[in-house]
């Protein structure tokens, strides 16, 4: 049986304060996934806000080959799930269904993950063109 460590997060802003908490390394992370051919958007609502930090590695394992390259997303509980926030426009490729992500600036109070495949040639305003999204199969923290 597998232990999971939750290293719990305490981040200030002003007046208010988060709590949140952040998964162990190489774990799955919980959530509930979803997706969609009509956005090009595969997603994980997380069951509470999560923290990630600079250089975190998020892992994105499709069902099938997927796409072949996405952007990816942290929308965190301040931002509605249809506005543009926090949207890393650099595309990443995925291979043999999987898309591998490192974290390039630290996101709080994150409640979803996406990917974006922009089978139009935009997603979010971002250049990607990498065709039709699939259903996720898990996502990893590393």
């Amino acid at each position: 049986m597998a232990k999971i460590v939750i290293i719990v997060t305490v981040v200030c802003v002003g007046v208010s304060m988060f709590v949140g908490a952040t998964l162990a390394q190489n774990n799955a992370l919980p959530g509930r996934e979803g997706w969609t051919q009509e956005w090009n958007a595969a997603w994980l609502d997380l069951p509470s806000p999560m923290y990630f930090k600079v250089g975190d590695v998020i892992e994105f394992q499709f069902i099938g080959s997927g796409p072949t390259e996405v952007v990816v997303r942290f929308v965190p509980q301040s931002c509605g799930i249809a506005e543009p926030c926090e949207i890393d426009c650099q595309p990443v490729q995925v291979i043999n269904g999987k898309a591998s992500y490192t974290v390039a600036q630290t996101h709080a109070t994150i409640k979803q993950i996406s990917v974006h495949s922009g089978v139009s040639g935009l997603a979010w305003g971002c250049k990607v063109n990498g065709g039709p999204i699939a259903e996720l199969q898990h996502v990893l923290h590393h």
